[in-house]
């Protein structure tokens, strides 16, 4: 379950109706009244041998002592708090009579009837408490975004209704409350569309089980795309990174931790965040995405016009086969995209130093790449630092600012803008991607970098610390990686 908020295309809850009833909440001082009845429950009552006049003494001071629900007074809706009011009229005056009966005859079987006024206002107190929590949180949910969409949350337009006032609300004699529910149906004829039937439905079935969106696999996809997009602007190989992502993706979705209401979340979520229906459910549907998506033949699976294969449970397997094998895709785009940014500096870095060969001897400008590669070397090995970087000879137009991070998701890298105002991060734990960026920033010839990289490129070491202690690891074009 997942909480977030953009505007969307929106399959479930009626804004207007929501945002109205958000308006008139907050213009209701609901703590005002105190409670009508005193809560509690009275198992036994004294046996008084009075007269009449005493036996009305009692009938009062039993239906002061009826165990009423204090909770009906923080119900919004007037028309509800008028129905529920009444119920427990009827039941304090049928609780005072059973009582003088019982004083009067001492039958026994009138207690258990005692006992079931008492256990059903109980019960109501209980579930309203239950909805009036249940009611904010809802909106809450629904303005932020948070509310599953469409078939993921199959329920929405009931849970819709009863929170803001557009349900009626009514009691049975155990004391639940109950609401009309709309029957689900596949009416498929001309509109407009028959008035639908519906069930009576107890309150307590429901009681905070709408779906939210899944933002354990939301954060999950996002940080793999993010991810994969850093990997290629560093140069990393698209194809790698796409064969680790869908196993990674595969397990995911195969984990303990993402159930069918996450899986069919996952299948609604749009995540352009821009109101364009791209979820891939609606992507599905429309026919848009490649054949292999579609298990049966697209053509035969989209006759049937509405996306039930997708949320039949019977299905699920091939649906985490279809959600990795979508999501592996996205990531790799991005991934894709991340590479062509690099190549495309790595173009312009080659094109600038076919420009400086022009415009000064070779000679200086040979002994210039050399000495940044020193300089540079030097800095790592020592261990990188505000100062060293500060010291380092970088274009104007490359380095207009340099600064160490010390908060946030960047703490401990130094930020380096240049005259755009785009930053560029040198992570000194990684000592092997920063000497890469700073050969770029400090303009060292491709062919000087490619005699450093050959002098390193095959060397192995014995990994002596952290988890891949023991382990033999060699330098390659991306570092060093386990043998």
């Amino acid at each position: 379950m997942a909480k977030k908020q953009q505007p969307k295309l929106s399959y479930g809850p009626n804004s207007a109706l929501i945002q109205g009833e958000a308006a008139v909440a907050a213009s209701e001082n609901l703590n005002v009244m105190g409670a009508a009845f005193v809560s509690g429950v009275k198992s036994m009552f004294d046996i008084m041998d009075k007269a009449k006049q005493e036996e009305d003494d009692k009938m009062e001071k039993y239906a002061k002592e009826y165990p009423g629900a204090d909770q009906v007074h923080l119900l919004a809706d007037p028309a509800n708090k008028a129905k529920i009011t009444n119920y427990l009229r009827e039941q304090r005056k049928e609780y005072s009579k059973l009582s003088a009966e019982y004083e009067r005859t001492k039958n026994p079987d009138l207690l258990d009837q005692i006992d079931a006024i008492e256990a059903a206002a109980m019960n109501l107190n209980s579930q309203i408490k239950a909805y009036n929590a249940d009611k904010p949180q809802y909106r809450e949910d629904y303005d932020n975004g948070f509310l599953a969409e469409g078939n993921a949350n199959p329920n929405s337009g009931f849970y819709t209704d009863i929170f803001t006032n557009n349900s009626e609300m009514s009691v049975d004699v155990s004391g639940n409350i109950l609401f009309e529910k709309e029957i689900a149906s596949d009416y498929k004829g001309p509109l407009p569309r028959p008035k639908p039937k519906t069930e009576t439905v107890m309150y307590k079935d429901y009681a905070g089980n709408y779906n939210l969106k899944p933002e354990e696999s939301i954060n999950f996809v996002s940080d793999l795309f993010t991810k994969g997009v850093s990997y290629g602007q560093r140069g990393g190989d698209p194809a790698l990174y796409k064969d680790n992502a869908k196993t990674s993706l595969l397990n995911h979705f195969n984990s303990r931790k993402v159930g069918i209401e996450q899986l069919h979340g996952m299948l609604t979520t749009d995540f352009s965040q821009d109101g364009s229906p791209l979820s891939f459910e609606r992507q599905w549907l429309s026919g848009e995405l490649d054949d292999k998506y579609y298990p049966n033949g697209k053509a035969e699976m989209l006759k049937a016009k509405n996306s039930n294969y997708l949320f039949d449970k019977k299905n699920k397997k091939e649906v985490v086969k279809m959600m990795s094998e979508y999501w592996t895709d996205v990531v790799d785009d991005g991934v894709v995209g991340g590479k062509k940014a690099y190549d495309t500096k790595q173009d312009e870095a080659l094109q600038r130093e076919i420009d400086l060969q022009k415009s000064k001897p070779l000679q200086d400008y040979i002994q210039e790449s050399r000495t940044n590669i020193s300089d540079v070397n030097k800095l790592v090995a020592d261990g990188i630092t505000l100062q060293g970087l500060q010291s380092l000879i970088i274009d104007p137009k490359l380095s207009r600012q340099i600064t160490e991070i010390t908060e946030g998701e960047n703490k401990g890298k130094f930020q380096i803008l240049d005259s755009q105002n785009q930053p560029t991060y040198i992570d000194p734990t990684k000592p092997i991607e920063a000497r890469n960026i700073l050969f770029n920033l400090v303009d060292v010839r491709a062919a000087d970098r490619q005699i450093m990289q050959d002098a390193y490129i095959g060397q192995e070491k014995i990994v002596e610390k952290g988890e891949n202690k023991g382990k033999t690891v060699v330098f390659t074009i991306n570092g060093w990686t386990l043998k």
